[in-house]
């Protein structure tokens, strides 16, 4: 099981890695008029591969110094648990926005291959759709994984070659840039920008993002919750390459900007032809559609880690809570799809998904600055204090730069600020009052007077409900006397005469040495004089306990259990309420006879 984790957990990263590579020349090239624009593309590059570099040392370097902890515990720990609750809810939004941008491409792909399909209705039913595999509890394969992220490899890797080979080999490029820019034009154009440069330079930084956000596993033990840096540095490097070669290409077809379509496909369109380009399409739409369910998959372990930590409620973190947690794996499907539908292009979600990579990584450096701080004011040792003096330096400066990272985008992009930050408030918001609730309850459980309550009751009043005589009902009386209890009853309620009747004789018959009390009548019967009996019974005896000892017939089949499901008596949920009852449940196993078989 440790095994299969990591290796769970680098085939889905690889995934996200490679739509990387595939959207971030398509943000990049919305972000600008026109492809001729050369020299907006090559500074958004340059800053893509400084960015990425400065994320690689930065995430790398937390993981030596604090390889065990996660980012919003570093927060929550060196700032206050409140930042850390927010440096938690923007990580959970990096990965809703990951469903987003993933469903978008596998949209942007089909709807490229088949004009006529609905882009709208095809992206809300996609985003809500892949959250049922991990809503079943399926879609967490590797295989699903590596094979779509490879396919998707193969797929940009095939055009990127094919296009320096033609370019290389002194092939004229004229007919394939004519039918690339063709395409692209049909894709349909994007509404410009204010601020191409300062736009592009934005989206240019999304890989860097990723990778602070891919640095750490969400799943698995402490000692597997940092990614190793070999590892990041390849698949990066990787996408790094694609990214630059693809705008290089987009440069030479001259492709124009604030387009909808994905640069690498309009290329694809130019040097393949019909065939080429719909295989390429296909293989972006299964990598779109594998990112979205790798990111969907993410959640209930996200959801886990921070119930364990004690963002969210701790009893959403054991291995029973499955079902809470994907109740709140679907509220999100209808987070993102919501997303989906304020998110005008991918250039948005890439803004959006940026903001909230800035706002943890940013809240990080400034934790681990502070920890650089508590060192030197506690520490006398020269070569730690030497240590901790580079990396408050150090994490300062990073700590900056996402800073001015945020102020650019108030500058130039504030209605995707403005969504972020509501997108952000919502899970945040959610994450507070979880805790404030915790505190609540913690604070009034807490113990004030070590003397109250621990008096022994004087004696334990027994009460059995019964409704007919049989082994269930013999098997519950059993368990009831072998407690010794100072009075043991057993009780009904008169519904049905007849019914009564018969369980009076064979009471009888059976012998029984428990008295058989039959409350009600059958005009007035109710469950209700079960609760009334039970609370006289209390107040007769306010220092003594009632225990209540009723039976729970399990199936052991699916057949079974719809005829037995009604066993337990709904009086329970009622006594559950009543003040020093104590409710017993005696289970009892059905098995068929072989007659009945």
């Amino acid at each position: 099981m440790t095994n299969e984790i990591p290796a769970r957990s680098a085939a889905a990263d690889t995934t996200m890695i490679v739509l990387s590579a595939v959207i971030v020349p398509q943000i990049i090239l919305r972000s600008v008029p026109s492809g001729a624009n050369s020299a907006d593309i090559t500074a958004a590059a340059a800053v893509a591969v400084l960015s990425l570099l400065a994320a690689f040392l930065g995430a790398t370097w937390v993981g030596r110094l604090v390889p065990r902890r996660l980012s919003y515990q570093i927060v929550a720990s060196h700032i206050g648990p409140g930042m850390g609750v927010v440096a938690a809810s923007a990580r959970y939004l990096c990965y809703v926005i990951v469903i987003v941008l993933g469903v978008g491409v596998a949209t942007t792909s089909l709807v490229e291959v088949f004009p006529a399909l609905p882009r709208g209705p095809l992206l809300y039913g996609l985003v809500l759709a892949l959250a049922l595999p991990v809503l079943l509890r399926r879609g967490r394969e590797s295989r699903l994984y590596w094979v779509t992220a490879a396919l998707g490899a193969l797929a940009i890797a095939t055009v990127l070659v094919w296009g320096l080979v033609v370019e290389l080999s002194d092939g004229s490029t004229a007919d394939a840039a004519m039918s690339a820019r063709r395409q692209a034009v049909l894709s349909g154009r994007n509404p410009g920008v204010s601020h191409p440069l300062m736009t592009a330079v934005m989206a240019a930084v999304f890989p860097a993002c990723l990778l602070v956000l891919l640095s750490e596993r969400v799943h698995g033990g402490a000692r597997t919750r940092r990614v190793r840096p070999p590892w990041l540095a390849a698949r990066f490097g990787g996408a790094t390459v694609a990214i630059a070669v693809t705008l290089y290409l987009s440069i030479l077809f001259e492709l124009p900007g604030q387009r909808l379509g994905i640069p690498s496909l309009s290329i694809a369109h130019g040097l393949l032809g019909g065939g080429g380009y719909k295989a390429v399409a296909a293989g972006y739409a299964l990598l779109g559609v594998s990112a979205a369910l790798a990111a969907y998959a993410r959640l209930p372990f996200l959801l886990s880690e921070l119930a364990t930590d004690g963002i969210l409620p701790r009893r959403l973190g054991t291995r029973d809570a499955i079902k809470p947690r994907l109740v709140i794996v679907g509220l999100t499907a209808v987070l993102a799809a919501g997303f989906a539908g304020v998110l005008v292009s991918s250039l948005a979600g890439a803004t959006v998904f940026v903001v909230c990579a800035f706002l943890q990584f940013g809240l990080t450096c400034v934790a681990m600055t502070l920890r650089s701080v508590g060192i030197l004011k506690e520490s006398l040792d020269r070569a730690e204090r030497r240590s901790a003096s580079l990396t408050k330096w150090a994490f300062a400066a990073m700590a900056g730069v996402c800073g001015a990272g945020l102020g650019l985008t108030v500058f130039i992009e504030r209605t995707w600020l403005a969504v972020s930050l509501v997108g952000l408030a919502v899970p945040a918001l959610i994450m507070l009052l979880a805790r404030r609730s915790m505190g609540k309850v913690a604070r009034t459980l807490a113990v004030a007077n070590l003397s109250a309550g621990r008096r022994l009751p004087t004696r334990i009043h027994g009460v059995v409900l019964v409704s007919v005589v049989d082994d269930p009902t013999l098997r519950t009386l059993s368990y009831a006397r072998a407690m010794r209890l100072s009075s043991l009853t057993a009780l009904t309620v008169d519904f049905d005469p007849n019914r009564t009747r018969q369980l009076r004789d064979d009471w009888k018959e059976a012998g029984l040495p428990v008295d058989l009390t039959v409350l009600g009548t059958p005009q007035g019967a109710t469950r209700g004089h079960i609760v009334d009996y039970v609370h006289s019974l209390h107040q007769m005896h306010p220092g003594d306990v009632v225990a209540v000892f009723y039976q729970r017939i399990l199936a052991a089949g699916v057949w079974e259990g719809y005829f037995l499901r009604r066993s337990m008596p709904s009086v329970i949920a009622d006594l559950r309420h009543e003040p020093g009852v104590i409710l017993a449940e005696v289970p009892y196993l059905f098995h068929p006879t072989e007659e009945d078989e």
